[in-house]
Formats: C-alpha cells, sequence, structure tokens
C-alpha cells in the first residue's frame, strides 16, 4: 500500500469531484464505466442490470458493451435540444407496445 496522510487517504488522491460529462461527450456505444457515468448508478448496478437482461447490450471480447441512445431513452436521459425528437420516439414506442400501427409512408409509383 502507498504512502498515507495524517488523515489516512493515499498521497495524489484528490477530493475533487468529477466533471460531468454531457451525453454529447461520451461515445456511442459505451463501455459500463461510462454507462453506469451517464445513468448516475455504480458500474456494479449496470453489471447486474445486463446480466438480468434489464439493460440491453452485449459482449465485445470480455468486455461488455451498451449502446448509448437506446440507453438514454429507458432511463429517459434527454440531451439538450433533442426533447421534441425523444417525445416522438418514446410515442412510437408506445404505439408499437399496444398494437397500433405504425405510420407507413407510401411512395406512388411513377
Amino acid at each position: 500500500m502507498g504512502k498515507q496522510t495524517k488523515r489516512g487517504r493515499p498521497k495524489g488522491r484528490s477530493n475533487k469531484p468529477k466533471k460531468i460529462r454531457s451525453y454529447w461527450e461520451y461515445p456511442e456505444v459505451l463501455n459500463t464505466v461510462e454507462a453506469a457515468e451517464l445513468i448516475r448508478m455504480s458500474e456494479n448496478l449496470v453489471r447486474e442490470l445486463f446480466h438480468s437482461g434489464k439493460i440491453k447490450g452485449f459482449y465485445s471480447g470480455p468486455n461488455i458493451r451498451i449502446p448509448k441512445f437506446p440507453l438514454a431513452m429507458q432511463f429517459k436521459i434527454i440531451p439538450s435540444g433533442m426533447e421534441e425528437i425523444f417525445m416522438m420516439i418514446q410515442t412510437r414506442l408506445v404505439e408499437r407496445k399496444e398494437g397500433v400501427q405504425p405510420l407507413v409512408r407510401v411512395d406512388s409509383g411513377g
């Protein structure tokens, strides 16, 4: 174990809070640490939710990868400037669950 200060904290570590990143600063596919930061939960809880099937994702080798957009939709994290788009997508998802047919664009042959 490294050297400690009088208060028992390891030297070199600061107690400064981590800078909170915006939605746009995260990559499109997140690892568990990034997903935990985005939804403000612990990494272990994110892993638990993934293994129980409550969060959709996939393995990339031994690592868990979670797509950012579906995670943001599930936890209702709406980036600034996209409120209308998120609400429209949310409405479409509810319509699908309730059995309402989604709008289909029909091109006139010509």
